[in-house]
């Protein structure tokens, strides 16, 4: 078997110099179609085995053939980077398609996006209400018919001056969510919302030396919550809250003594929200009997983001990279090992330089991160093979000119017209290395054509970085209707909210302030109590399942898919947009993780979704993670799979 290709005296020559040993390519081509339809169809794993098997079989038959070490390593070499071009074609293409399958199905369900806003800000008011006025009008009533059954004075001027003020503040936190403005709270808001608790027997300890403002509003909502639910169910409304800082974050302890916190409707609506809130923004929350009474626990966390390595995957977009150094370090040092006119080296020479032909390949591992600088080390190992004595530079420069093509193609692509002086530069290389030496001629006529190939690869390179470029811009705009249609939405069904509560609650609560400041304890208390019927009533009506449509198929997308199966979609990390197909791909794992509580985390490379999974999900989870080109763990009875942006 010899393989001829190179740059002599009377021109250039490719080919076999024995027609009968057509058979090897013949079987190259037929591995690489084989190789290419696995990497498609199937994980990569099962295609990478299938390209060792191929490579390891290659080595055997042509060593079995009687050849020499040398062109047993060659042909091996060849084949190894021809399977890899192969393999990452094939899962180039897969990604391609799993690409198009979830721009789709991203394209047909953020349809639902503006609807699901409204649903989102109708249930947060809903949480809003019960979590403020709920609170303010029970602890009224609680306070004033403690006063009045124990026909206690100083207890019932206590409870009259906690009921106005109570009332003006549930006034002025009905303005600020009607208007959609946030209610500050300040780090010492729970302190002063313990202070002012209107039962005795609450025990209070709080140990935490840093508080967050955000981490203290929601350290607040919580015993807020658990406060309220211990006034209206627990027998004597004795209480304990504790407050912590441990490793993991802020935990926040209320426990009573007796009662259920699930005895009533709002009760468990209310911990249900809290619960959403609370996952929303990394945290978790439980509640549950513990003894004869009711514990609410829950673990806040004090930053924003998850402390994570960065995770990377083979499977990516990056293998292809390494499959094409692979490909470039194959063609050139393995037909160098091959019999033939190129070249005459011996196996020493071949050790020599071998290190500047690997050299010249690995630029193609960081095209896509630094392609010119990729581009001028890659152009800077032809001059070194200028010194090389035996072998002709040219035929090396034939050989491997697809590196520089490739190279200005991605910095065309990437760096748009500055990157006209790639062209040049190796134009200037090819006519350095061409018309040196024997075959000037040839050289010559070979640079011009080199010269037109790297004009039209640069050419071809802005071609697709303009059309990327609106792809993007067409992705921006789109993203900014949509979120516009989901801002009018909010806003609107916040609106109609309000004009409800204006109509049916704020006059009763602006009664109960009056009448608390007027010092009639009975119609206060009798005002309190039906403001808070009419307000439950209300909630009842504002908690009413989420629309008919799915979920859209984005991150966001996922607390409402899985509040549909009565579990919270915990978030952590930094939120922000990302590409259409990573959420949708990240939306589906989730819908594999579920019943089970899905975690997601924002990370710098991509997202992550976690949580409990049993085999069939994990197959599941294990084929998502193939196609966007990610990677998936197990740890401690769960699994974790990271999406690439």
């Amino acid at each position: 078997m010899e393989w001829t290709v190179g740059l002599g005296d009377r021109g250039v020559t490719l080919g076999l110099s024995d027609p009968a040993q057509l058979w090897w390519p013949a079987a190259l081509l037929l591995v690489m179609v084989v190789l290419y339809g696995l990497a498609v169809r199937h994980l990569a794993e099962t295609a990478v085995l299938a390209a060792g098997i191929a490579v390891a079989t290659t080595a055997v038959v042509i060593a079995a053939r009687g050849h020499q070490p040398q062109a047993v390593a060659g042909a091996t070499l060849l084949t190894a980077g021809l399977a890899a071009s192969a393999w990452a074609l094939g899962r180039a293409s897969r990604r391609r398609a799993a690409r198009r399958r979830a721009q789709a199905a991203h394209r047909a369900g953020i349809r639902s996006v503006p609807g699901f806003a409204a649903d989102t800000e109708r249930l947060r008011l809903a949480t809003e209400l019960h979590d403020t006025l709920v609170h303010r009008l029970t602890g009224i009533v609680v306070g004033l018919s403690a006063a009045l059954r124990l026909r206690d004075q100083d207890l019932l001027a206590r409870a009259m001056r906690n009921a106005g003020e109570a009332g003006r503040l549930a006034v002025t936190e009905l303005d600020a969510l009607a208007t959609g403005r946030p209610v500050p709270v300040e780090p010492a808001a729970v302190d002063a919302l313990v202070a002012a608790w209107p039962q005795p027997g609450l025990s209070y300890t709080n140990t935490a030396g840093r508080m967050p403002p955000p981490v203290a509003a929601l350290a607040y909502q919580v015993v807020r919550e658990a406060l309220t639910n211990t006034a209206r169910h627990a027998h004597g409304g004795r209480a304990r809250v504790v407050i912590e800082e441990r490793r993991h974050g802020l935990l926040v302890t209320v426990t009573d003594e007796g009662g259920s916190a699930l005895g009533g409707p709002e009760g468990g609506q209310g911990l249900r929200g809290l619960a959403t809130v609370v996952a929303a923004r990394g945290g978790s929350l439980t509640a549950g009997p513990r003894g004869r009474g009711w514990r609410v626990r829950a673990v806040l966390p004090l930053s924003g983001e998850e402390a994570r390595t960065p995770i990377r995957s083979w499977r990516g977009a990056r293998a292809a990279d390494h499959a094409l150094v692979l490909l470039a370090v194959a063609l050139s040092l393995g037909s160098m090992l091959l019999p033939g006119r190129l070249p005459r080296v011996t196996g020493e020479q071949v050790i020599v330089l071998a290190p500047l032909l690997v050299l010249h390949a690995l630029p193609l591992a960081w095209r896509r991160r630094a392609p010119g600088p990729a581009l001028a080390m890659a152009l800077a190992v032809h001059p070194l093979l200028l010194l090389w004595p035996v072998q002709h530079p040219g035929d090396v420069f034939l050989t491997g000119c697809w590196v520089e093509l490739t190279l200005v193609f991605t910095l065309a692509a990437v760096r748009r017209r500055a990157s006209l002086p790639a062209s040049l530069a190796v134009t200037v290389v090819a006519a350095a290395t061409l018309t040196t030496g024997p075959g000037a001629a040839s050289g010559a006529l070979l640079t011009l054509l080199t010269a037109a190939l790297a004009t039209a690869v640069w050419g071809f390179g802005l071609a697709a970085g303009a059309a990327g470029a609106r792809r993007h811009a067409a992705d921006a705009r789109e993203r900014a209707v949509l979120a516009g249609r989901a801002t009018a939405a909010t806003l609107s069904e916040r609106e109609r909210v309000a004009a409800g509560l204006r109509e049916s609650v704020a006059t009763r609560i602006r009664t109960v302030a009056a009448t608390a400041r007027a010092g009639c304890p009975e119609t206060t208390l009798a005002e309190a109590r039906a403001a808070l019927a009419v307000l439950r009533q209300v909630l009842a009506t504002m908690r009413d399942p989420v629309g008919g449509d799915d979920p859209p198929p984005t991150l966001p997308g996922i607390a409402a898919l899985a509040a549909r199966h009565g579990v919270c979609a915990r978030y952590t990390g930094i939120r922000r947009d990302l590409p259409a197909a990573t959420e949708v791909t990240a939306f589906l794992a989730a819908q594999a993780i579920l019943p089970h509580e899905p975690t997601v985390s924002y990370l710098p490379a991509g997202v992550t979704v976690s949580g409990s999974a049993g085999h069939d999900a994990r197959r599941r989870l294990r084929e998502l993670a193939d196609v966007a080109g990610g990677r998936m763990t197990r740890s401690d009875g769960g699994v974790r799979v990271w999406f690439p942006a």
